[in-house]
């Protein structure tokens, strides 16, 4: 499972603050998110046209991966901090597909996952381009609204989100960007990028987030925190 060689790979040593990727693999892009994250964009020779993954490093180490498919949709995801593994439970009745969306403007997508830590769950929710351009350090990103549920095997509700994120329209990736956890009251968080290095720029594979690192407690990865907090940083 390539999961497991990720996982193997990246847990190799490597030069001080920059991070290791297999032979077969090259970055992409580096992305500095807000809320002391940094991400990367990787796809690897023995990946189908269009694959690509995508994990992120916080203070502590590793943080997160996922593999999407040419149109986005996940194929497997890890988070390092919680341990949890998520694989697809079949083929999706509605596939996340980033292409429709810049289509038309809207795709709506359905899934089932296995999860190691919550059993089968499903997924719901939909992207919609909003209309909106920005240009973050020489990139144009467009702008997206969505929502997304996930529910266990008994139809509970166990994460809901909405928010806006950004579209990266050249490589077909959303980046994160502000949103709120609709089951926590105070469930407000924005990672949007800040800044990106391409191959031969400084700051590019770097393992160390450089924006709003005083802002997270070293023994949690996120911290949540209020629209008003946000504003006032």
């Amino acid at each position: 499972m390539i999961t497991l060689v990720v996982g193997a790979l990246l847990a190799t040593p490597a030069l001080a603050g920059t991070v290791p990727l297999p032979e077969n693999c090259a970055g992409v892009l580096t992305v500095q998110l807000r809320q002391c994250v940094v991400e990367h964009v990787v796809q690897c020779d023995d990946l189908p046209a269009g694959e690509k993954w995508m994990f992120s490093h916080i203070p502590g180490g590793r943080f997160a991966y996922t593999r999407y498919d040419r149109n986005f949709s996940p194929l497997e995801r890890i988070n390092w901090v919680t341990g949890e593994i998520e694989l697809p439970d079949g083929p999706a009745p509605d596939p996340l597909n980033i292409e429709e969306l810049l289509a038309t403007g809207l795709d709506t997508y359905e899934a089932n996952f296995t999860s190691s830590l919550n059993g089968d769950t499903t997924i719901k929710g939909f992207d919609r381009l909003t209309g909106g351009e920005v240009e973050i350090d020489g990139r144009r990103l467009q702008l997206t609204e969505f929502e997304y549920v996930k529910t266990d095997q008994s139809g509970k509700v166990i994460a809901s989100y909405s928010g806006n994120q950004f579209l990266d329209a050249e490589l077909n990736v959303i980046f994160a960007g502000s949103f709120t956890d609709r089951l926590n009251e105070a469930g407000f968080s924005n990672f949007s990028p800040m800044d990106f290095s391409l191959p031969g720029e400084a700051g590019f594979l770097t393992d160390t987030p450089r924006y709003e690192c005083g802002l997270r407690d070293a023994d949690f990865p996120v911290r949540q925190t209020t629209e008003t907090e946000d504003d006032e940083t």
